[in-house]
């Protein structure tokens, strides 16, 4: 609902809210940027491509189809929430980097494909390389993703950090994933294994075979009867898929530790994203066996015993502040709309393991706009901040539209948390301001441009 606008360029159609003309203007300059790139290397697509800019949920995401034409939409928050999307130099060029190659990848046909296009249209299940595995086509988006621009999870792997400790982890207790297996979302690391194994792949072959066997092994695809077959085409490009699919994994395993551990939990499926209380007695995790509701747990550091556990939604974050976790995620704001949301978990009721934290313990810091307020003074950097006192939060008058707390962080002051902007342009920074004595806990940023 509401009006959209559209701007047209060589190659593209941006379809935008009128608020968000600035970030449209530069989405259309990213997207031309990407396809010439993209170009260099991949058939172009067929037709005008269509891409949507988006900011119903706060969450860092895109998709992409190619029926009945190329289209992708990309939310526009920032990936402040997620730890494997944390380098980047424009999220908007990241994004659409990774869409676009899915655009670039997917609409390739030739042979028997292309002639039943012709007769039957764009029509679903007539493009041969949507049969392929999920680490296929989110492992050649990653790739190029890291490849065309200064972030991307690739590149992360370059580093001991991202993605690699997926695969490493795997590889170093012997049980890593084979190309049949290294799918979405059934066993650890969750969503996570395809784009990690998928990039690890391509990148280890473009390093060993040369950046022309990405380009082959797709045209070769593109016209292949059997859709779903990768051994072959990887074959004639002259490359063993099982031979090279082992030397890729092997890269990734880490050195011999340092220092010895404790395991605190196992069976875990997604990263548990663990943050140590300032007094290193408490680390609070992600729990997420699979088999239940992810929660977010409390552990005593000398003992391992769980001190406390609560039910938490997606894209959860949270950090310590003093003896208080801020905690940050997802809730339904609408019908269509799911908005971030900031919560305050204090040690006033300890609750044994697994059982539900009692409600006095849990309170929300943001029930309503009416928590934020908007700078007193149009020269102001400070653009978004939350008060929190000791009673509980003061509240301002003045609402703020479209705005979303997203990972939270415990300043260096001790006195407030603060996060990455989640604004209309998305790629900027953020610090925080030191806030007045009587002001206890809070959340802000300035601009730093």
């Amino acid at each position: 609902a509401g009006p959209w606008r559209t701007l047209h360029t060589e190659h593209f159609r941006v379809h935008f809210r009128p608020s968000y003309r600035g970030v449209a203007v530069e989405a259309a300059g990213e997207a031309e940027r990407a396809f010439r790139l993209l170009s260099t290397e991949l058939h172009p697509p067929r037709g005008v491509i269509d891409l949507t800019l988006s900011d119903d949920i706060d969450t860092p995401n895109g998709f992409t189809t190619t029926y009945p034409s190329n289209r992708f939409t990309i939310l526009l928050t920032p990936p402040v929430t997620d730890p494997a999307l944390q380098t980047y130099d424009s999220w908007q060029r990241l994004v659409i980097v990774h869409e676009l190659t899915h655009v670039f990848h997917l609409d390739r046909s030739r042979g028997i494909w292309r002639t039943l296009q012709s007769v039957f249209g764009r029509a679903p299940g007539l493009f041969p390389n949507q049969y392929q595995p999920s680490w296929v086509i989110e492992g050649l988006a990653t790739y190029y993703e890291s490849r065309f621009t200064a972030g991307g999870r690739a590149r992360r792997l370059r580093s001991a950090a991202g993605q690699k400790e997926a695969v490493g982890a795997d590889a170093g207790v012997g049980k890593p994933r084979s190309p049949w297996d290294a799918l979405l979302f059934s066993r650890w690391p969750d969503g996570l294994a395809p784009y990690a194994y998928g990039s690890r792949f391509w990148e280890y072959l473009s390093q060993n075979g040369g950046d022309s066997v990405i380009p082959r092994f797709n045209e070769r695809t593109a016209g292949q009867l059997i859709p779903f077959r990768v051994g072959r085409p990887l074959r004639l490009a002259g490359v063993p898929l099982e031979d090279s699919w082992k030397r890729a994994v092997a890269t990734a395993v880490p050195g011999q530790p340092v220092t010895t551990s404790t395991l605190i939990a196992g069976g875990l499926r997604s990263q548990p994203m663990p943050r140590v209380s300032s007094d290193n007695r408490s680390v609070a995790y992600l729990y997420d066996d699979g088999r239940g509701a992810r929660r977010l747990r409390v552990t005593d550091v000398p003992s391992g015993r769980v001190l406390r556990s609560h039910r938490v939604n997606g894209q959860v974050s949270y950090d310590w502040l003093g003896d208080t976790l801020i905690v940050a995620q997802l809730d339904y704001a609408g019908r269509w709309s799911v908005r971030s949301d900031l919560w305050r978990w204090t040690r006033c009721c300890p609750a044994p393991s697994a059982t539900p934290m009692p409600a006095p313990c849990s309170r929300r810091c943001i029930s309503d706009r009416r928590s934020m307020r908007r700078p007193l003074h149009r020269s102001s950097p400070v653009t978004l901040s939350l008060r929190l006192v000791r009673h509980g939060v003061r509240r301002c008058p003045r609402p703020m539209a479209r705005r979303s707390w997203p990972r939270v962080t415990r300043t260096g002051i001790g006195h407030w948390c603060v996060g990455r902007p989640v604004l209309h342009d998305p790629s900027r920074c953020c610090s925080n301001r030191r806030p007045k004595s009587r002001i206890r806990y809070g959340w802000g940023r300035e601009s730093c441009s």
